[in-house]
């Protein structure tokens, strides 16, 4: 499966949205997300930068678990902090502040659309990068 990002003006939904290529299907829980922070009036500059954080992520997850779709019986206390070790292993390696942007974005989402799974929080270190 390959991903990209929409821009385009719609009624009352975020314009960036995250997409399957070639089928056209909405990653569903990425864009509750986006949804609710274009709600917040977040600045359409902000809602790009969070739907290329939340690709990178649903790229990667796709890749570990062969689907785009999170459950939240698929979250571990792990989830992000396997996330943060595959950021920390691309060559050429993101800086620090990188790294910690593309999880905090990708941790509100989780968090939106499952406020009890156990990859609720960050372990503290991972601000420290």
């Amino acid at each position: 499966m390959k991903f990209h990002l929409i821009n385009q003006q719609t009624n009352g939904q975020s314009p960036v949205r995250v997409v399957e290529k070639g089928k056209g299907r909405e990653l569903g829980w990425i864009n509750r997300y986006l949804n609710r922070e274009y709600v917040r009036r977040v600045s359409d500059k902000s809602l790009l930068n969070y739907g290329y954080h939340l690709l990178d992520f649903v790229r990667w997850w796709e890749s570990v678990h062969h689907t785009c779709d999170v459950a939240e019986s698929d979250l571990t206390e792990s989830t992000l902090l396997d996330y943060v070790r595959f950021q920390s292993g691309r060559q050429p390696r993101p800086c620090g502040s990188a790294i910690n942007a593309r999880v905090a974005v990708v941790d509100r989402a989780l968090r939106n659309e499952f406020p009890n799974s156990p990859a609720r929080s960050l372990p503290a270190f991972i601000t420290l990068f």
